[in-house]
């Protein structure tokens, strides 16, 4: 886990390299500047919260919220990139920070869209906010660091990610560890009483309102399609419940929130919270039994919830069992951890793949395949396919093509075959034009 000053170091880093891409090289000094000042201000906060002065601690955190330079880096964080060769000027970024207040609203419009998130069609309300209100968001997630510093618990806090938490959890199975609760929290973030957040983060009630929170007063534009079975008032009510979901800061108070309750499970940090996601290992059946009805409870009556858990089940690495983006087994032959895509990632493969033969353009599907095949792969860095699986992969993902797009991929292929061209990608054995008996088409 990652001491304050290595996050320091990194957001620094990130502040500066952003600058000179969004400006210039002459703002990105200026903006290292900008960030020294506020990680010392992070740094006093530090102390303070570690004084357990409560006069001490609101003096740091107005100190840091009203400060120019924290506002200025956040706003350099939060900005999106102009297409080339266009960038911002130094004042622009300067005129967004002096009106950036976290006591008050923005007044930016939100847009929010619904994501599947299972095979069974559960869906949650993104929301997509502009550079103000990501700024805002950014400027109480540097607090909570400094405050709080990184949970010990929290696999989506900086420097860790869904591939560490992977590597916990092939580090277990290897050490002889079979069993594992593995949960996942209903409707997580909008189960969050908001009433509780100023109480249990020591923040003033207005920031929390304006940069946690999406007020009844915020305007947000809604999806032209919604989730079967569910109107414009309801939908519009499940974005503003709770923490809203695709805001900067709501994983790091889900994680202050959560951690407590979480850590009281296990003698040391055994736990694994990615989000709404959980993983206990376990040392026998009897105990992951046990364990599991304790989280049920424990979360049941959450003084900031209460949080239901849609799914809480004991797995056995013997035979599998998914988490997160992948699926972990132990390997019956040499007893070692393997892990491979989860089925949810899969069904989603295929989905991608039907997007793709659809929308682009049909003498572009071909080639488009391939590069989002492989820009899928890379998203898996702890996974090493070999040919059998991704002959399978595709196998999976062209079976359930409808006619008029296998049509379209037919038609693609023979196309790309004709032109001779060279492989999109290095990895091409399942779409090898060859292999699958395609000949050139006349000219």
């Amino acid at each position: 886990m990652l001491d304050l000053e290595t996050v320091l170091e990194r957001l620094e880093m990130s502040v500066v390299q952003t600058a000179e891409a969004r400006v210039d090289a002459s703002f990105a000094v200026e903006a290292r500047k900008a960030f020294r000042d506020t990680g010392s201000k992070m740094s006093q906060l530090h102390r303070a919260a570690a004084s357990g002065s409560g006069r001490r601690i609101k003096a740091a955190q107005e100190n840091l919220l009203k400060s120019f330079s924290s506002r200025l880096c956040c706003i350099v964080l939060s900005v999106e990139k102009k297409p080339k060769p266009l960038k911002y000027a130094a004042t622009e970024l300067h005129e967004m920070a002096n009106e950036l207040d976290a006591f008050s609203d923005p007044g930016e419009p939100i847009r929010a869209y619904a994501k599947t998130k299972s095979l069974r069609g559960d869906w949650r309300p993104i929301c997509a906010f502009g550079p103000r209100r990501k700024a805002l968001q950014t400027l109480v997630n540097f607090l909570l660091i400094a405050k709080f510093g990184p949970h010990p618990l929290d696999y989506m806090a900086q420097g860790r990610g869904a591939e560490v938490a992977a590597d916990r959890i092939t580090q277990f199975i290897d050490d002889g560890i079979n069993h594992f609760v593995v949960a996942d929290i209903e409707a997580c973030f909008r189960s969050v009483k908001q009433g509780e957040l100023a109480a249990r983060l020591g923040l003033p009630p207005m920031v929390v309102r304006h940069c946690l929170l999406i007020g009844e007063d915020v305007p947000v534009a809604l999806p032209s399609e919604l989730p079967v079975g569910e109107s414009p008032k309801a939908f519009s009510e499940a974005v503003r419940q709770g923490l809203p979901q695709g805001a900067r800061s709501s994983n790091r108070v889900i994680s202050l929130l959560l951690g407590p309750e979480l850590g009281s499970l296990t003698l040391d940090d055994r736990v694994i919270l990615y989000g709404d996601d959980i993983a206990v290992p376990a040392a026998t059946r009897n105990m992951a039994d046990t364990l599991a009805k304790t989280l049920s409870e424990l979360l049941g009556v959450h003084s900031a919830g209460p949080f239901r858990l849609k799914r809480c089940s004991v797995e056995d690495a013997r035979y599998g069992f998914n988490f997160l983006k992948y699926k972990f087994r132990r390997d019956r032959f040499t007893g070692q951890s393997r892990l491979r895509p989860s089925d949810l990632s899969y069904h989603r493969f295929g989905e991608g793949v039907r997007e793709v033969i659809r929308d682009e353009p049909l003498e572009e599907v071909y080639s488009a395949v391939l590069a989002y095949r492989g820009r899928w792969l890379t998203s898996f860095r702890r996974y090493e396919p070999n040919p059998l699986a991704l002959n399978l992969l595709w196998q999976s993902a062209i079976a359930k093509l409808n006619r008029e797009l296998e049509m379209r991929w037919d038609f693609s292929r023979r196309r790309y075959a004709s032109l001779a061209l060279p492989p999109v990608h290095p990895v091409d054995d399942w779409l090898d034009l060859e292999a699958a008996g395609f000949e050139a088409l006349p000219q």
